[in-house]
């Protein structure tokens, strides 16, 4: 099936000497269309699974996603990145320049990702080895705002740097840098991230998706979103309210410590340059023009 679909495994070919090669090496890889000129890069707790999703909408690949496994990052990083079509469409875009190619970068309010972060670290052991190396059990104990905060200050989380798990690490990826032709930026706080797709859709020349059609994209916001959001009734600072794992899979307090003076200090201090370049943008200047 997947051959069919030319997705067969990539056999050993000569990699490309370019400056960027390493930039499109460091995760999350991007996507790249296998007929458009079009980059897709994302982060994740960034709705990166609605946009893996979407993607391989687009290029006729979800029938093969979900046959493969029901986790669309599994057939991406297993299967997508090690086929012949991405290492070519990589290839090409390395070796004929940019300037004739168009990134799309979808992004987020780094203080809302900043909570989503601390939800998925509390949920999976993304960061139980550098917490337990300062003294912090999240298995045993739980972990709060503030002890993750505490434990991100002590680490590099540049995406270049690789020094922990990407989910904790800067939205920044180094192929931001590249001179694209054109650079759409999405943040899915400012605008609603399916309306912005197809108005990227449109803006590009792709068929326009209607996204209640597929119901991928509700499996995904049931199995993985906070459905249930909760207030915190406790006398303690939210900042230092302990989440356990098993305690946060359906319901979490996100609203709440969104609003905190101390989460949008602290999402200040761990990325502070991820403000002035995940904000709504086309550099072609035709799209979000109102908003």
């Amino acid at each position: 099936m997947l051959a069919r679909l030319g997705l067969k495994k990539s056999v050993t070919t000569e990699e490309p000497k370019d400056e960027w090669f390493d930039a499109f090496q460091v995760n999350p890889r991007a996507l790249i269309f296998s007929k458009q000129r079009i980059v897709v890069s994302f982060s994740p707790k960034s709705a990166c699974s609605h946009v893996v999703t979407w993607f391989f909408l687009k290029e006729r690949l979800l029938a093969a996603a979900n046959y493969y496994h029901p986790w669309p990052h599994n057939f991406r990083t297993k299967v997508y990145y090690d086929s012949a079509q991405f290492r070519r469409r990589r290839n090409a875009l390395l070796a004929n320049g940019q300037q004739d190619w168009t990134l799309i970068k979808v992004t987020r309010d780094p203080v809302k990702r900043l909570v989503a972060i601390l939800r998925h670290a509390v949920r999976f052991p993304i960061a139980d080895e550098i917490a337990l190396q300062r003294g912090i059990n999240i298995k045993r104990d739980g972990l709060s705002l503030r002890e993750f905060g505490e434990v991100l200050k002590t680490v590099d989380l540049t995406r270049a740097a690789r020094q922990v798990d990407t989910h904790l690490c800067s939205q920044i990826h180094p192929i931001w840098d590249m001179p694209f032709g054109r650079t759409i930026t999405l943040n899915l706080d400012e605008v609603s991230l399916n309306d912005g797709l197809n108005d990227i859709e449109r803006s590009l020349g792709l068929e326009v998706t209607n996204f209640t059609a597929h119901p991928k994209f509700d499996e995904i916001r049931e199995s993985h979103y906070v459905n249930n959001d909760q207030d915190l009734d406790t006398e303690q600072n939210p900042e230092d309210v302990k989440f356990r794992r098993n305690q946060v899979e359906r319901r979490f307090p996100k609203t709440v410590l969104q609003k905190l003076p101390y989460t949008s200090e602290l999402a200040h201090h761990l990325y502070p340059d991820d403000f002035s370049q995940v904000v709504t943008n086309d550099t072609k200047g035709e799209l979000f023009r109102t908003r």
